[in-house]
């Protein structure tokens, strides 16, 4: 999310390394609006640079400044923010056209705004239908939901889903896939990436949805980038769609009435999935 702006530095003339992990750097790697990608601080320490900027003010966006870029002015994107009850999408974009001067089009503002690779790089990674995904586990207890099994149960007892990849990381997301591979049958066939993925090839999993199920986190906002067909995202009341993600995925979205997802119940998912006429199967 507070990436999104990034095309704002290339369209002013700045020129932007990104020094991430592992796993984003793959992820970003040809990225048409960054210049040199590494996890390694390295690479990046006999270049000459005018200043960093950094994600907020915690230590884990500042140990990396101040160790190897310590002389350096900085800007900092969310600045003393650490709540997750506001759009990190739109603040970013606000603060980096602020520190261009610039006042956008509303237009120009919710493109720069919006999670998002380019659209090559969505399309190159066009390759095998998946006709549903579901991200599995999570970080968040609050966020993490634990009824897909039922989910899928119900799907599958329908007709609406045949084929279901399963994708995620962590212990609670492979206990999730375990439970959900005991439903795999002559009709439903489970395919389980969980743990299996990097972010990369998460993204390409992600890019060929027709239909992606996920609580909001980190592989809902990845789906956003990859342009997938449907997404039905399921927030908290504290962190309603309207923070997270583009206006043509929230008519999809479903809301706990608590601040817990596991209160959106099995049918609400279920009904989203086939109050539309889609290829679920």
């Amino acid at each position: 999310m507070d990436l999104a702006c990034r095309n704002i530095y290339k369209e002013i003339g700045i020129t932007v390394d990104l020094l991430t992990t592992q796993n984003l750097s793959e992820l970003y790697r040809g990225d048409i609006w960054f210049n040199k990608i590494s996890q390694n601080p390295d690479d990046f320490l006999k270049d000459k640079y005018d200043f960093i900027i950094v994600q907020s003010i915690h230590h884990r966006s500042l140990k990396f400044k101040v160790k190897y870029f310590k002389p350096l002015p900085w800007v900092c994107i969310q600045e003393f923010f650490d709540v997750p009850d506001f759009s990190r999408t739109e603040w970013g974009a606000r603060r980096v056209f602020d520190l261009a001067r610039q006042s956008p089009s509303l237009t120009h503002f919710e493109y720069s705004s919006r999670q998002k690779f380019s659209n090559d790089k969505v399309q190159h990674q066009k390759q095998h239908n998946r006709p549903l995904v579901i991200a599995v586990g999570g970080v968040d207890a609050v966020r993490t939901y634990t009824h897909w099994r039922k989910v899928v149960e119900v799907l599958a007892t329908q007709n609406v889903a045949s084929e279901v990849c399963l994708i995620g990381s962590g212990k609670s997301a492979e206990a999730m896939a375990e439970e959900i591979l005991t439903l795999a049958n002559s009709t439903l066939r489970v395919e389980n990436q969980v743990g299996k993925t990097s972010l990369a090839d998460c993204f390409t999993i992600l890019c060929n949805a027709n239909i992606f199920l996920a609580a909001d986190g980190g592989l809902l906002h990845l789906a956003v980038a990859a342009s997938a067909k449907r997404i039905i995202g399921l927030f908290i009341v504290g962190i309603p769609p309207e923070l997270r993600i583009p206006m043509e995925y929230r008519a999809d979205a479903l809301i706990s009435s608590t601040g817990d997802v596991n209160d959106i119940d099995i049918w609400h998912i279920a009904n989203k999935i086939t109050s539309k006429s889609c290829d679920a199967a």
